[in-house]
């Protein structure tokens, strides 16, 4: 796949890093202009794992019982700032050096998610991988036509493929205990949170990576990514990645904290990052916003992460009160792991639903194109544009 642009490795790391002028349309830099003006109401500062312990911090739009935003975040911040602000990271990253990283999207049949994720691909490309041409694959639930494979190929600098997922309802769950719908949330959207929190690690088409950056089809960079995230991921030793703390919904989670503390009781674990959000003595309903996650595989595929995620998986809350993957990765992470192998990505402008980040206050510049080539990494072991081929099959990662 990729638009024919070719990448080497120099200039990432310099903490002098300018990008160049924006090649866009001045008219398209007119509309999103207002894009940006449009969105500071609901600017904010990213939560971290310490201001939700020290302050019970929460979102904006959960303030005063969910009555309205106060328009009281940060103010939009100059290309040139949030540049700077990325300057350290450059440096550790550009020491850690190319990752066996890969970029994952989860995209379901909708007309909307399939527009979402072209937008979202190249908001990628030109805020991140058109530099470093990072393998790109998409985890699909309906087939995805040929042309269509082909236009999503072009949106990246990088490798794109695609894997169809066989969706099935897990073998221990009777179908006549699963409600079409719960709260309002589909079966297939069950499914994938599913997926998200278990079947997703077990992809054979993740085997050849150490590290996987999760996004949603409407998860969008607002600006520059001017450091490699897998290289800080390597950096740092870190197993985990988040840009937000985040309060789930009482009534989707009606049950999880009680069943997370049976698996305590069955797999002791000592002390953990998670009693300390055990308030009083159950979980207080923290979790990741999980629409933008760096992971290294071997968190997700290690035995305690497989057991933790089998006890959800067999109480059934996934599909008869809505658990989300939200809450699970964040249960999973403070349980599993310490506080240094924790990262809190709080310096990416981007765009998720009610979360905007770093807000641009202009459009900033796109990244530079690299030059030189990079060594070849493809997910599925292609050679050639398998986005522009048939699609693979998961396997039976997406059954039970």
């Amino acid at each position: 796949g990729g638009n024919g642009v070719t990448h080497g490795r120099g200039g990432a790391g310099d903490s002098t890093w300018h990008a160049p002028p924006s090649s866009l349309a001045p008219s398209f830099l007119v509309l999103e202009q207002r894009a940006l003006s449009a969105l500071a109401p609901i600017s904010r500062e990213p939560i971290s794992l310490h201001a939700r312990l020290n302050s019970s911090a929460v979102p904006l739009w959960m303030r005063d019982g969910g009555r309205g935003v106060r328009s009281d975040g940060p103010p939009p911040r100059a290309p040139a700032e949030l540049l700077a602000a990325q300057a350290g990271r450059r440096a550790e990253a550009a020491a850690a050096g190319r990752q066996r990283g890969v970029i994952l999207y989860k995209l379901g049949g909708s007309e909307a998610e399939m527009s979402n994720l072209k937008l979202s691909l190249w908001r990628l490309d030109r805020y991140f991988n058109r530099q470093h041409a990072y393998p790109i694959l998409i985890a699909h639930d309906a087939p995805v036509a040929a042309t269509t494979r082909r236009a999503l190929s072009r949106l990246s600098s990088g490798c794109l493929d695609l894997v169809l997922l066989q969706n099935q309802m897990p073998a221990h769950l009777p179908a006549a205990a699963v409600p079409d719908r719960v709260l309002g949330f589909s079966v297939q959207y069950r499914l994938m949170i599913r997926w998200k929190a278990g079947l997703m690690w077990r992809m054979p088409q993740l085997d050849e990576f150490d590290y996987v950056w999760s996004l949603d089809t409407d998860a969008f960079l607002l600006g520059p990514l001017s450091y490699d995230p897998f290289a800080l991921m390597a950096a740092r030793n870190a197993s985990y990645g988040y840009i937000d703390v985040n309060v789930e919904t009482p009534e989707v989670a009606d049950g999880l904290a009680e069943c997370v503390e049976s698996f305590m009781r069955k797999h002791p674990q000592g002390p953990t990052l998670l009693d300390r959000f055990r308030r009083p003595h159950q979980w207080d309903g923290s979790k990741f916003y999980t629409n933008f996650q760096v992971a290294r595989l071997d968190f997700g595929r290690a035995k305690g992460y497989r057991q933790l995620f089998e006890h959800v998986d067999e109480a059934g809350g996934i599909f008869t009160h809505r658990w989300g993957a939200d809450p699970f990765m964040f249960l999973a992470a403070t349980l599993l792991l310490h506080e240094d192998q924790i990262v809190q990505f709080d310096d990416v402008p981007y765009l998720h639903q009610h979360l905007v980040a770093n807000l641009p206050a202009e459009p900033p510049p796109d990244v530079p194109a690299r030059s030189g080539a990079l060594p070849a990494n493809r997910p599925l072991g292609a050679s050639g544009k398998a986005a522009e081929g048939s699609d693979h099959e998961a396997g039976g990662w997406g059954q039970a």
